[in-house]
């Protein structure tokens, strides 16, 4: 035991149950400095003053500590926001990029707690931002939570929340690392770097008005005040995934040996959501399906180059239609409303915000995004997770219910990432919805067996049509092994006059660096990700056919995938730039 920093100072290798028993004997304050051969450097100090009054000693190359949350001392709310970039932006992109997220942020955490609400002025930001990593620490004095673990609650639904229709706001809650909430974690504390990273000390954010103007005892997150907000226990349980053993009786019962067959957990998950989530509701169980089943089971199979209204319709017959893109699935509805009666109300469930414009522009439809409070009208477009908004007692008489992309709203409903806690009220109003319509049509060009017996559970009228027809079957797929080689023939394919589709999942940034790039080179061209305004999006997605006629490019994230509808021969290649396997990238390449 030593002095250091004027205060009683402890050090000892890997000991650290005598490092805490020490500190709690010898003031309450309990800091981490990490400095010379030893991992852990421990100095405690009588109050957060006190520790600022020495810290302000220390010259600045020889900061290296962290405040150490012990596990079930209090602490203020705080997160760590971090994100790697494909370039090295310059200070303006960072203050934009670092500000873009944190009112994204705001928003959401609002959104998700209304009874503990903020503003930026609640907001203690240190950034540590340089080069290609972006790096903010937010600490917000006004609450409390009773320890790191109830605050690491309260961040995994928060998180979950966040998750929406949109794959780009997905990606903006992966950046909350949900790992700071450990048992005793450090957390680097302002004007500190990291021992093996020199370069990026955590520094207020020059952007940020208050943070610029708090107190340094305001960015500790140990030193809840008095006047603090104590935020109440948080009740949150992730639903593991069971697989489940019952057989159902009737029409897909099976022998004992079929039922060694494991079901695929999607299926399971899917039944489970929809028809078990509520006993009041749902009297069905869960049987499983022989593996070698799991496809198309089919009440009609043609080969239509365009799926015929007039020939292929079924009166009083709910349809499940499994057909591939630009086979004429919307123009088949589209004939469906044509020859039924005016009066007759629609309910269009789609699976994203993108995805409601596209059908609102193409069947004219009220869009659910235009009403502030319940949503209800005679043909009305509406998301998935945002059902619960529906008027219901709107929808008293004869309705039919249309789950275009029905693979995919089915796989939302299964998502409490996505529903948040919408999840179980959402999934008892898309069954009511299933069983009291006069019809339901359910297209997608995926539909396997998983889909069609979802919906067989509840309805007894359905008519299943197969179109076999490939529109894209003679066309050609070359897969590149890195990314920069793809970039190079893109470059080249514009530059010899060739018109080029691009679909980006690898990040907005990529996206609008390389459009940057080919309009360096003099193309014309558009880029559309996350950060294009709704109402220029909206405008695109309704209007696309149109806006690429005179384009030499066109790039596009996922914020922008399904649901465009671009029929005019006009590219003569389509590139996705992928960094994995998902129903996006799939669905990216299809709609293209």
């Amino acid at each position: 035991m030593e002095h250091k920093f004027e205060s009683t100072y402890f050090r000892f290798k890997r000991a650290q149950d005598r490092c805490y028993e020490w500190g709690d004997e010898n003031l309450h304050q309990f800091f981490v400095a990490i400095d010379g051969p030893l991992k852990y450097e421990y100095a405690s100090y009588k109050d957060s003053t006190t520790f600022l009054k020495a810290y302000d000693s220390v010259p600045e190359e020889e900061r290296y500590f962290f405040v150490q949350i012990r596990d079930g001392k209090a602490c203020k709310e705080y997160y760590d926001i971090d994100w790697n970039l494909a370039y090295s932006p310059d200070d303006c992109e960072i203050k934009r990029q670092e500000q873009q997220v944190f009112n994204a942020f705001l928003n959401a955490r609002n959104q998700h707690a209304p009874d503990y609400p903020l503003d930026a002025t609640h907001c203690c930001v240190l950034s540590s931002s340089k080069n290609k990593k972006i790096s903010l620490h937010i600490v917000i004095p006004t609450y409390v939570f009773e320890n790191n673990r109830h605050m690491g609650v309260f961040v995994l639904a928060f998180k979950d929340s966040w998750k929406s229709a949109s794959d780009e706001d997905s990606a903006r809650s992966k950046r909350i690392d949900g790992g700071v909430y450990s048992r005793n974690r450090n957390m680097r504390i302002l004007g500190s770097c990291k021992f093996k990273d020199t370069g990026r000390p955590l520094q207020r954010a020059h952007w940020h008005e208050s943070s610029m103007v708090a107190e340094d005892e305001e960015f500790l997150i140990t030193n809840p005040g008095p006047d603090s907000t104590r935020v109440s226990p948080i009740e949150y349980v992730k639903e593991p995934k069971k697989k489940v053993v019952a057989i159902r009786t009737g029409q897909i019962a099976r022998t004992p040996e079929e039922d060694e067959t494991e079901l695929p957990q999607g299926v399971v998950d899917a039944v489970r959501a929809l028809l078990m989530i509520d006993a009041s509701l749902s009297h069905f169980e869960v049987g499983r399906f022989h593996g070698g089943r799991l496809q198309l089971m089919r009440t009609r199979a043609g080969h239509y180059r365009y799926l015929d209204y007039t020939k292929l319709y079924k009166n009083n017959k709910s349809l499940l239609i499994c057909s591939e893109p630009d086979t004429g699935k919307t123009a088949f509805v589209e004939g469906y409303i044509k020859h039924h009666p005016e009066d007759l109300q629609y309910i269009f469930v789609s699976p994203r915000q993108s995805f409601s414009r596209n059908l609102e522009k193409r069947l004219v439809l009220e869009n659910y995004l235009d009403f502030t409070g319940l949503v209800s009208g005679q043909i009305i477009v509406i998301q998935a997770e945002s059902l619960a908004r529906l008027d219901t007692e709107f929808y008293t008489g004869e309705f039919v219910l249309v789950l275009d992309e029905v693979c995919s709203v089915f796989s939302q409903m299964t998502s409490i990432a996505t529903m948040g806690r919408h999840h179980r009220i959402n999934n008892q109003l898309l069954e009511s919805l299933m069983r009291r319509a006069k019809a339901v049509l359910a297209l997608d060009a995926d539909m396997t067996d998983r889909e069609v017996e979802i919906i067989k559970a509840v309805r007894d009228d359905i008519w299943v049509i197969h179109n076999t027809f490939k529109p894209l079957r003679d066309h050609q797929v070359i897969l590149y092994p890195t990314a920069d080689m793809l970039e190079t023939k893109v470059i080249d394919m514009i530059n010899a006059g060739e018109k080029v589709w691009v679909t980006c999942k690898r990040s907005a940034e990529y996206a609008k660096s390389l459009h940057n790039t080919l309009k360096g080179m003099g193309r014309h061209g558009l880029c559309v990700t996350a950060d294009t305004s709704e109402s220029e999006k909206k405008r695109i997605s309704q209007n696309i056919n149109e806006v690429v006629r005179d384009l030499d490019y066109f790039i596009h994230t996922p914020t922008i995938t399904v649901g465009i509808d671009c029929n005019v021969q006009h590219f003569d290649t389509v590139v996705g730039f992928f960094v994995a396997q998902s129903n996006v990238n799939v669905e990216s390449c299809d709609k293209c």
